[in-house]
């Protein structure tokens, strides 16, 4: 109920986050700062001047502000009710949309159909990141839980995203009369543009969370506890709308109320405008007592509730297995793996299972920067950002030093170890932009301790691999960055690194047949138990979770124990 008020409560609970991220041209007061009327009497009553509209020759304000006919058309003149904004005296762009009376279609559709891409989808991935960081910011202000940040949706954003100023204007403040709070404000005094890529937003929305707390206490008489200091719609000029929620499914009913919001606000201009209820009821609509005591009786959110995962090496075994597990504890999760078709069918297993809002699958190699670049994009776009990585992804060339192949050296170092630096690069690059901290997990070896003969290349790779996450944790914790890595061993369950080429040779190395890898590695281990993708899974969990809050650049083994990879 809280969202569904803040959407339609629109002029007031989102008074600040129009102030900050919908740019106005022109900077002036608009007309619904007083009472609007429609057609001659308004215009007459400000001082307008009226021009003729050559398409339906029915009479249209000029000269820095709008006004809607009311008249209808005579017999043989187009059937629609015109409206003519102007963004300022001699302000060069003008609009005029046709507001169709008889067919079934509504300004907002006109908006759509008419708008123009004013900036190219790519930046799209460079402007969503910053939007949590700020949000999650804003509760750190008032001493409420960074971590928890609100997953971002960005919806069916080009029907917004397309939308010029003037056009996004139009569709939100057509006939609006707005008191914030206490007192008549202008919202657009505090103009932000997206060409300057959201810099002052924060100071923007900032300045919004003060406003509310202040409309809080005047109005919070019967001492209710003061919910987040956040708007859950943000429209950025130019670019679109993102909605926050607290998975993906609640971030676009956001929006869908917000579309079915604003699409009332364009019909009440037809009705004498579009008012706010007076500040004192829209604080008693908002925290009604009835549902206030619902919400306690949701149950406890998950343990990696409102959190973003991106999972490397996704298609099967310890990847798979992860997401899996992660996605059960409440997070939204990307999958990416190279083998498009595995992949594809298990983002269809887990969004069935788990529902598919949750779920992103973005084919790539971890070796090319550009696929790394447009799986965190792909993150940015989908979810609002990044707040866990698990950097599985993962080769085994096996063969004696004196054997191994330059080109089997070279695929171990750049799959285990140069591509877990992209991951990590680009990782830590959107965390520390969004402010709000993070994860790391590396999937490591059991080898990086206790290498093993004839795996020359894998036990390298992987530990250049750990001693990378070491440097990471040492780099990202003053942003409050934990990285942690695991050394599993002998994972055979759906496994992509236990190739039948790779199982041959361990078998010769250890004098045994093929088909007794899996059985003479559980042997081995002390606890004599297999490791499977979901115990590894088990551990990763820990690590991406807040039991693990106070431990970074740790390794823990998954080995159902071996006594060589003991720590010493």
């Amino acid at each position: 109920m809280r969202t569904l008020f803040r959407a339609l409560f629109t002029v007031a609970v989102f008074a600040g986050l129009a102030a900050g991220f919908v740019h106005v041209a022109n900077g002036g007061r608009w007309p619904w700062q007083a009472e609007p009327q429609h057609g001659e009497d308004w215009c007459k009553a400000h001082g307008v001047p009226l021009s003729t509209c050559e398409q339906c020759n029915v009479q249209l304000s000029r000269g820095g502000t709008f006004a809607i006919s009311e008249r209808e058309p005579a017999e043989g003149e187009c059937p629609n009710t015109c409206v003519r904004i102007t963004l300022a005296p001699g302000a060069a762009e003008e609009v005029n949309l046709g507001y169709h009376t008889v067919q079934q279609e509504t300004v907002s559709d006109r908006i759509r159909a008419s708008a123009e891409l004013q900036y190219p989808p790519a930046q799209y991935a460079r402007v969503a990141p910053r939007i949590p960081g700020i949000i999650r910011e804003v509760k750190a202000v008032f001493g409420q839980e960074v971590a928890q940040g609100d997953i971002l949706a960005s919806l069916e954003s080009p029907e917004l995203a397309r939308a010029k100023a003037a056009y996004l204007e139009a569709l939100a403040l057509l006939t609006l009369r707005e008191k914030t709070h206490e007192q008549e404000q202008d919202l657009y005094e505090k103009k932000i543009s997206a060409g300057r890529d959201l810099l002052e937003a924060k100071a923007a929305l900032d300045a919004w969370a003060r406003d509310y707390d202040r409309w809080v206490r005047r109005w919070n008489r019967d001492g209710h506890a003061v919910e987040d200091l956040v708007p859950r719609v943000v429209i950025v000029r130019g670019l679109g709308m993102w909605t926050a929620g607290r998975d993906p499914r609640q971030a676009r009913v956001v929006g869908d109320i917000y579309r079915h919001t604003v699409g009332i606000m364009a019909a009440a201009a037809g009705l004498g405008g579009f008012r706010s209820l007076p500040p004192k009821e829209q604080f008693r609509a908002e925290y009604w007592e009835l549902e206030l005591y619902k919400r306690t009786l949701l149950p406890p959110e998950k343990e990696l509730a409102r959190r973003v995962a991106v999972v490397t090496g996704a298609a099967r075994g310890i990847g798979k297995a992860v997401a899996d597990r992660f996605l059960a504890e409440g997070a939204s999760v990307v999958l990416h793996d190279r083998d498009g078709d595995r992949l594809a069918a298990a983002a269809a297993e887990l969004g069935k299972r788990h529902g598919p809002d949750r779920v992103v699958a973005v084919r790539g190699d971890v070796t090319s920067e550009g696929d790394v670049r447009a799986l965190f994009g792909a993150a940015r776009l989908s979810f609002g950002g990044a707040d866990l990585v698990v950097a599985n992804a993962g080769v085994a060339p096996a063969g004696a030093v004196d054997r191994l192949s330059l080109a089997d050296w070279e695929r171990a170092l750049a799959v285990n170890a140069t591509g877990s630096f992209l991951v990590a690069r680009e990782g830590m690059r959107v965390m520390k932009e969004q402010g709000t901290g993070g994860a790391f997990v590396f999937v490591a070896s059991k080898n990086v301790p206790a290498p093993g003969k004839e795996f020359g290349a894998y036990s390298a790779a992987k530990a250049a691999q750990a001693q990378l996450a070491r440097v990471l944790a040492l780099e990202g914790a003053p942003h409050g960055v934990r990285v942690n890595f695991l050394h599993p061993d002998a994972v055979f369950e759906d496994s992509g690194l236990w190739s039948p080429e790779l199982r041959a040779d361990r078998a010769k190395a250890q004098g045994i047949d093929p088909s007794a890898v899996p059985e003479a590695y559980r042997k081995r281990s002390l606890l004599g138990l297999e490791v499977r993708p979901r115990d590894v899974a088990e551990a990763a969990l820990f690590f991406a979770s807040e039991r693990s809050s106070r431990i970074t650049g740790a390794w823990l083994p998954v080995d159902a124990g071996l006594k060589e990879a003991f720590p010493r």
